[in-house]
């Protein structure tokens, strides 16, 4: 199953890439966000880990592609399930599109589609407009 949103952003690439890898700060500006931490901290980079807590969903990534401020790749190996999430930055002036890409697959995968479907789409929109606000009003 693949899902994909986009959102057009009024800040420059750079900035939304700040927004966007900042974590930590999900917590103060999106509301379904209860945890989000990076392990081990620092700057993001190939191989950290992202632990993120999504409603009664927690969940740990790792980073598995980071091309700053165009591409970030997070994937979640799990028992009979993977997940995966890549953000893309395409930007012209001061705007900029940010699409979000996620996959689920794995043995599991097709009953997250029957299930969760619909959930997941709105959570997608429900990220990327979180974002959209924190970089457009420097939350």
């Amino acid at each position: 199953m693949s899902v994909q949103q986009n959102i057009l952003i009024q800040a420059l690439p750079l900035h939304v890439w700040d927004t966007l890898v900042d974590f930590e700060s999900r917590t103060l500006w999106s509301t379904k966000v209860s945890l989000a931490r990076v392990l081990p901290s620092g700057p993001l980079r190939i191989a950290s880990r992202i632990e993120i807590a999504v409603g009664a969903d927690r969940s740990m990534y790792q980073v598995t592609e980071i091309q700053p401020p165009e591409r970030l790749f997070l994937a979640l190996q799990g028992h009979k399930f993977t997940s995966s999430r890549l953000y893309e930055l395409r930007g012209t002036g001061g705007t900029t599109n940010l699409i979000l890409t996620t996959d689920f697959g794995g043995i599991m995968g097709g009953a997250v589609e029957l299930l969760r479907g619909r959930a997941v789409r709105l959570d997608l929109v429900d990220e990327l407009q979180a974002i959209r606000q924190a970089a457009e009003t420097g939350a």
